[in-house]
């Protein structure tokens, strides 16, 4: 069963975007070092410039390429979101978005990253790029898909985001988005009688 359906997302509900964190953490960790080298390359240019009167090419370059880095970088950062739409929940990657419709998710809920690898059969799934999240809630979507399709679905979250039927869910207002999951979402008949306690 495929969940994807590649649409723009509703206008209306653009201002709920809430980004992936790993993903931001990316741009932060860069962005310093990506300025710093433009910055290091332009005093080049000038130095170059007024030194010999005329533009080295290989400069010239080098500016344009590290500008073009630290632009995509932010773009890419701001690219990664997920949003609750009008039919489900949209993951936006940098190139393709994918729509998850309420009708296959199963249950929600927000769990301290440390909690979700916590059981020894995770913990070696526990991925570099997570840890430094590691007491960060986190959204966990399980999905009535099977595994591949939800391993497909986590390439657009980030490393070691989908772990058996779950979608891990790294976002600043994780809370924000269960509560905007659970008006929408029906509960699996197994799971009705009460919310699983969280830890």
């Amino acid at each position: 069963m495929s969940a994807g359906v590649n649409r723009e997302p509703s206008p209306e509900l653009n201002e709920s975007r809430l980004p992936l964190l790993p993903f931001a953490a990316v741009w932060r960790r860069t962005r310093y070092f990506s300025y710093y080298a433009l910055a290091v390359v332009i005093i080049a240019i000038g130095v170059n410039y007024f030194s010999h009167h005329r533009l080295q090419v290989g400069f010239v370059i080098l500016g344009a390429a590290v500008l073009l880095l630290a632009i995509g970088l932010q773009f890419g950062a701001k690219r990664h979101f997920v949003v609750v739409e009008a039919d489900g929940l949209r993951i936006s990657g940098l190139v393709r978005s994918e729509l998850i419709p309420f009708e296959v998710i199963r249950q929600v809920r927000v769990q301290r990253l440390q909690v979700v690898f916590a059981a020894p059969s995770r913990r070696n799934r526990f991925d570099r790029s997570l840890r430094t999240f590691s007491q960060t809630p986190a959204c966990l979507v399980r999905l009535d898909l099977d595994r591949a399709e939800v391993d497909r679905l986590g390439r657009l979250l980030g490393r070691g985001t989908a772990i058996d039927q779950d979608l891990i869910l790294v976002v600043a207002e994780a809370e924000e988005l269960e509560k905007g999951l659970l008006q929408r979402v029906r509960p699996h008949p197994a799971i009705r009688a009460g919310k699983p306690a969280r830890r």
